[in-house]
């Protein structure tokens, strides 16, 4: 009698956690833009995922598309030169303060005023099919005259798996494989054999273990990094990521598809990795990994940009001169074992495209600017 109970009392239990469970999962489903207001990401049916509208991050908010800058008219005021800068957490590294693109524009509108708005378009962590997807959505609501891509050579290439879907869920980030993995839309939000509440706890307990670590990656850490990202660059790699490749270049001239479809102008910008531009950095990843150096092309991922450009008449320009140029003077370009640009790398960005684009503007605008 005493086992049959204690059975009893088991089966009760445990059926009561299986309830509490499921219970839990459906309230976090139904609820999940209360529950999860304050985190960054929040669930699109076309994106899978996406910054949240007017998410808070650090002393920063983001604007109604979740981009990170302020809010402007969809609609151009006439007289107005509006360039969209699309990109990924190149656009988020500085925040508002220093990020490249407002610096940009504050540039630009020192020589013609208001009459340029410069606004940044681009979430972190995607890649160019994603961004091409977020333009389409959002982005080419503000009417551009001219869209540029941000293209990291460091990862674009490397990161885009083409069967990876990345998605929101329970407040986190995750990767489903679309060859294998499924989902559903319920209530506005995604549902799949898997927990929101674990995953939101793995979200939270990785940030706070990053946050302990006060944000920073160690040495062994980020040689880890670069060395993922210098081996795209190997000649014996290349059959390895060709699908990667074309799925990438095939974005980039849907991307110049669109954007002239819609009367605007389109140009690709490469930003330079920190191993291309750092030799020191090239020379700690070599020697710790005992790799050979003539078994690289280390502007391979420029090279191949350049060359798809060419072939579609996109215009193409490539940061990493200018940026080898100020390294070679001394400059120090990016956070410590962070691969995005400081203060002062965001500054320098700035200041190259601003003369990529000064006569361009300057002609659209008219007369009353050629003296500018």
């Amino acid at each position: 009698m005493r086992l049959r109970k204690l059975i009893r009392v088991g089966l009760a239990i445990s059926l009561g956690l299986v309830v509490t469970f499921f219970l839990l999962e459906a309230t976090l489903l139904i609820f999940d833009d209360w529950v999860f207001a304050r985190s960054l990401w929040g669930f699109d049916p076309d994106l899978g995922f996406r910054v949240r509208p007017q998410a808070v991050y650090g002393a920063h908010t983001a604007n109604r598309f979740g981009f990170n800058d302020r809010d402007y008219p969809l609609e151009r005021a006439p007289g107005t030169y509006r360039a969209l800068v699309v990109g990924d957490s190149f656009n988020w590294a500085g925040a508002q303060d220093w990020n490249y693109v407002g610096f940009l524009e504050d540039r630009l509108q020192e020589q013609f005023g208001s009459s340029v708005e410069v606004i940044n378009v681009g979430y972190p962590a995607t890649h160019t099919v994603e961004q091409l997807q977020m333009l389409e959505k959002f982005g080419m609501q503000y009417q551009p005259d001219l869209v540029v891509l941000g293209f990291f050579a460091g990862n674009d290439f490397v990161d885009s798996e083409p069967w990876r879907r990345r998605i929101a869920y329970g407040g986190a980030t995750i990767d489903l494989d679309t060859r294998r993995d499924r989902y559903w839309v319920v209530f506005g939000e995604p549902v799949m054999w898997r927990s929101r509440f674990r995953a939101a706890l793995r979200q939270g307990l990785s940030a706070f273990w990053f946050q302990s670590r006060h944000e920073e990656m160690t040495e062994e850490q980020y040689l880890q990094l670069e060395y993922g990202r210098m081996l795209f660059t190997a000649s014996s790699r290349r059959e390895q990521f060709q699908p990667h490749i074309d799925w990438i270049l095939d974005a980039v001239g849907q991307m110049d598809d669109l954007v002239v479809r819609a009367g605007g102008e389109f140009l690709v910008l490469a930003y330079p990795d920190e191993f291309q531009v750092n030799p020191e950095l090239r020379r700690k990843v070599i020697e710790h990994y005992d790799l050979e150096e003539e078994d690289f092309v280390w502007t391979l991922p420029q090279d191949l940009l350049a060359e798809y450009c060419r072939s579609r008449n996109i215009e193409y320009q490539d940061l990493l001169p200018g940026f080898q140029r100020a390294a070679a003077q001394g400059e120090i370009l990016y956070i410590p074992r962070n691969s995005h640009w400081n203060r002062t790398g965001n500054a320098l960005a700035a200041l190259l495209i601003e003369g990529m684009l000064q006569s361009r503007i300057r002609k659209a605008l008219g007369a009353e600017h050629s003296g500018s």
